[in-house]
């Protein structure tokens, strides 16, 4: 499942990856983006925005339901790149307020916890580690002195974390963004200075993966043989 642009506005669709049918699952005057699917494959979470660019609600529907849709109540800032966990109960998403933070929303409660308070270190992109133990989320200093970086904390349900819990991945001078975490645990990453795909290995030079300019995050098959990404 992804968002398709035409004609100005964004849609989802689904395709079928084995007879190659593509079938259009909304079709509203609001754009619809960053679909993400419950861990058993039955439903999706994903972002609906006003024409306008005014407002923006966290969804949740049946995949044989797309037009019956579920708004989570998150709060009154705008949600964005929502990512089910892998048991299925929460969706983690980026929350602008001052600055963009990681929050969870806890599917059970209808409760948004922020992940953990960084003073001017704004979040963008998280991950779910396969497990559902750790997220991962790009982090960038806000007056842009320093290289985007990977960082991980551990996920405590309903707590929020302080700095002093964050791992930071990658450090120097080469930036990274739009971390995935593939089901065997390997991490996948955008190299900000090209926009390459590349594997990340602690203590190891990252491994060039795509040599291409990559315009999305990567998705991967529930098993991990295939992945999924655009490029320019």
């Amino acid at each position: 499942v992804f968002s398709r642009r035409v004609d100005g506005q964004s849609d989802l669709y689904a395709l079928n990856l084995t007879t190659g049918d593509l079938t259009q699952l909304t079709d509203t005057e609001d754009d619809e983006r960053s679909p993400t699917w419950s861990p058993d494959g039955t439903e999706l979470a994903f972002v609906r925005i006003t024409p306008d660019l005014s407002d923006s609600v966290l969804l949740r529907t049946a995949y044989d339901n797309p037009e019956g849709v579920v708004p989570l109540e998150i709060g009154p800032y705008s949600p964005s790149q929502p990512v089910w966990s892998p048991d299925g109960c929460c969706i983690a998403y980026i929350w602008v307020t001052d600055i963009s933070q990681v929050f969870v929303f806890d599917l059970e409660t209808k409760t948004s916890t922020s992940l953990v308070m960084t003073e001017g270190l704004a979040h963008v992109s998280p991950a779910w580690s396969p497990d559902g133990e750790t997220i991962m989320f790009t982090g960038s200093v806000m007056n842009g002195a320093r290289p985007l970086q990977l960082f991980e904390v551990e996920y405590a349900p309903g707590v929020t974390l302080n700095a002093s819990t964050l791992s930071a991945r990658t450090a120097g001078e080469i930036g990274y963004q739009q971390a995935t975490i593939a089901p065997d645990g390997q991490l996948y990453a955008i190299r900000a200075s090209d926009e390459f795909l590349v594997r990340v290995v602690e203590g190891e030079p990252p491994e060039v993966i795509v040599a291409l300019p990559v315009q999305s995050s990567v998705s991967f098959s529930p098993d991990g043989t295939r992945m999924m990404l655009s490029i320019e």
